[in-house]
């Protein structure tokens, strides 16, 4: 049992001491770029906060027990939040501490940062932050990533190490470590394994106008979208405005795969939920449903809503912090008129009306203009002008 003990120590230290020491300055970092967002999965007793039982820390496991002179401890005498944290203190230069966390889940191909709180007692060499993932079995895959920090000293800095999982890693553990080649008394505390997850956003695409007692479709669209397998989406409108009176799934999203989808109407809230079938995902920018209202007998403004409480869910989605959630709420307006023909929506259609498509002809119906195409056939022409002029005669 001791030639095994001490094997583990002399492989661990020498897996540490392959590594360069580093500073914090060192240390490389970088913020979350831009449409990915940070997803934090759950380390038991991060904090080291649950009563210690018999020398047992709850969620933490050593490596190889304690030595007097090279051994860790929960302790109240230094905290970075909550009342504790763990303490090593290694005062030999032959014999080294180490404990590791639970398992946790990870996804292959994903690349994950562990992160610790540490704070370095004088005359501290070293102390080790480490991070190692491990398949179904337990069994380690991969090699270990790990950094020694020598400074700051005597005060609470952060310390991290980044690492992919390998294509066969199912969990991950970090560790807190002191290397039998260093001397070290060290505090580590709010331990956390990170990663970033691109952001999966929803697109509202309505008629900028149209007029009442008519239909009108609109489309609920997924950007970026990275394995989306469901989602769970809540739209409020205005119900003096609008009445739904259809949903149903978009061709992209059923993308050739069977699909399902299922709504339910309640007062102006309406709540669709849409979901692949089997293993099935979808990636990149798809329509997921197409909406139909018809228009009601009021004329003006009228706003849809996507609310931020809608949900899209990745198909290797396990527990709910690998939901995305929305920033903000998505919206889209709707002017309701009259007639179509009212072009300046001034509520009367008149030469005014006229001067404006005519000036037009020939011209993109897109943005302020859009609604200019009256025939819907992808243009402004002669035959949209007779429709404003035969309106203006019938006034």
């Amino acid at each position: 049992m001791k030639l095994l003990q001490q094997g583990l120590i002399i492989f661990t230290a020498f897996i540490l001491l392959m590594t360069t020491v580093l500073t914090v300055s060192d240390v490389p970092t970088a913020d979350a770029a831009s449409g990915f967002q940070t997803k934090e999965i759950e380390i038991p007793n991060a904090g080291f906060e649950e009563e210690v039982i018999d020398s047992v820390i709850p969620g933490w496991k050593p490596l190889w027990q304690p030595y007097e002179d090279a051994y860790y401890e929960v302790t109240t005498d230094r905290a970075f939040s909550g009342k504790s944290s763990v303490r090593f203190r290694d005062t030999s230069t032959t014999k080294g501490a180490i404990i590791q966390s639970a398992l946790l889940p990870v996804k292959p191909g994903t690349e994950y940062t562990a992160s610790a709180m540490m704070y370095l007692e004088e005359p501290t060499v070293a102390a080790t932050l480490l991070l190692r993932f491990f398949d179904e079995d337990g069994k380690q895959v991969g090699t270990d990533t790990l950094f020694h920090y020598r400074s700051p000293k005597n005060e609470w800095f952060k310390g991290e190490v980044k690492g992919i999982a390998p294509e066969n890693a199912k969990y991950a553990s970090v560790f807190a470590s002191l290397s039998n080649f260093f001397t070290a008394v060290a505090y580590y505390d709010d331990f956390k394994l990170t990663y970033e997850q691109q952001d999966m956003s929803l697109s509202l695409l309505a008629p900028a106008s149209t007029t009442k007692d008519k239909p009108v479709t609109v489309n609920i669209s997924v950007n970026d979208a990275v394995n989306l397998y469901a989602a769970d989406l809540s739209l409020t409108y205005d119900t003096k405005a609008l009445k739904v009176t259809e949903v149903k799934l978009d061709p992209e999203f059923e993308d050739g795969q069977e699909a399902f989808l299922t709504w339910k109407d309640q007062n102006g809230k309406l709540r669709i939920i849409a979901s692949q079938l089997k293993n099935h995902s979808l990636n990149g920018n798809k329509t997921i449903a197409n909406l139909t209202f018809q228009v009601l007998d009021q004329t003006g403004n009228t706003t849809l809503t996507i609310q931020r409480d809608s949900i899209l869910a990745p198909v290797n989605a396990q527990v709910d912090q690998d939901l995305v959630l929305l920033p903000s709420d998505v919206k889209a307006r709707i002017t309701i008129m009259d007639s179509e023909e009212d072009l300046n929506r001034d509520g009367v259609v008149n030469l005014v009306d006229l001067l404006l498509i005519g000036k037009n002809v020939d011209k993109k119906p897109d943005g302020d203009i859009q609604h200019y195409d009256l025939n819907g056939d992808g243009s402004i022409d002669i035959t949209d002008v007779g429709l404003v002029a035969l309106k203006v005669m019938k006034n």
